[in-house]
């Protein structure tokens, strides 16, 4: 996957970014394109959904290949 969003939102976890208000807010992302990159980013890998303790919200996490 090469596109701007996805690197931007990688470079984003790899600072620390986990949550998908987070990513938004610190990107300036529609929802739209946030939810695509994101589903597309975990199916290749690169990033896992975790639901830390007793959250209903997901978080993401880089794998080791990303």
């Amino acid at each position: 996957m090469s596109d701007a969003w996805a690197f931007l939102i990688i470079r984003e976890a790899f600072f620390g970014t986990q949550t998908f208000e987070a990513f938004r807010a610190a990107l300036g992302i529609p929802r739209a394109t946030l939810t695509d990159r994101l589903r597309k980013l975990t199916q290749l890998a690169i990033f896992r959904q975790v639901a830390p303790g007793s959250s209903l919200r997901k978080e993401y996490r880089l794998t080791k290949m990303g």
